[in-house]
């Protein structure tokens, strides 16, 4: 299954522009630094689930990490993907960033949804956040889509199926992986990005 949804965008965004580039996630501070990922503030307290939907966790004050597996359960993922879906199991729950990835038992079966949650001290950082994947180089010479994705601004990445939206402070990705099954991936992220907003606290 394909590996971090936001590494791989940013990876393949760094590549074609030849920028070195810590890939632990980004956003926080000032916008001096917005093309510079945020180091971890070691403040969070979420727990690392492995079954899904379950209540959200962040540390005092905001800025801690909040939980991505708590944000949808392997039900809600197959009502939009149809295949038979795993318990979600973290990828990444450090400092101010979460991931958690979804796939089907069968390696043969080329189906996963990744989501990734960075949490923002505050409305400002987690927009830093959100621009700096919105104005890196776009990987694969594709164009970036405005969409709706139920929050303050989003945006679609054809070619890698990944959703981008901001809402408050958070700034949280969805990549949708579907591979020779005909679902529309980015009406698929958005449906469970509303689902993740509903979610967030």
């Amino acid at each position: 299954m394909r590996k971090s949804s936001r590494k791989a965008y940013l990876a393949a965004a760094i590549a074609g522009a030849g920028l070195l580039l810590l890939l632990s996630g980004c956003g926080g501070g000032d916008d001096n630094s917005s093309n510079t990922p945020a180091a971890s503030n070691g403040n969070s307290t979420a727990t690392q689930t492995q079954s899904g939907g379950g209540s959200t966790q962040t540390s005092n004050g905001g800025g801690g990490s909040t939980d991505a597996c708590s944000l949808l359960t392997p039900s809600e993922i197959e009502d939009q993907l149809g295949p038979t879906i795993n318990a979600g199991k973290v990828n990444e729950n450090e400092g101010q960033n979460s991931e958690c990835e979804w796939d089907n038992p069968d390696d043969s079966v080329g189906v996963a949804v990744y989501v990734h949650v960075y949490t923002g001290q505050n409305n400002h950082d987690a927009e830093n956040d959100f621009n700096v994947l919105l104005n890196a180089p776009s990987p694969l010479n594709v164009t970036t889509e405005t969409v709706d994705g139920g929050g303050d601004k989003a945006f679609w990445v054809p070619g890698i199926d990944t959703l981008q939206v901001l809402k408050g402070h958070y700034s949280f990705t969805v990549q949708v992986v579907d591979i020779g099954s005909g679902h529309d991936q980015k009406t698929v992220a958005q449906a469970l990005a509303g689902t993740v907003i509903g979610r967030l606290p």
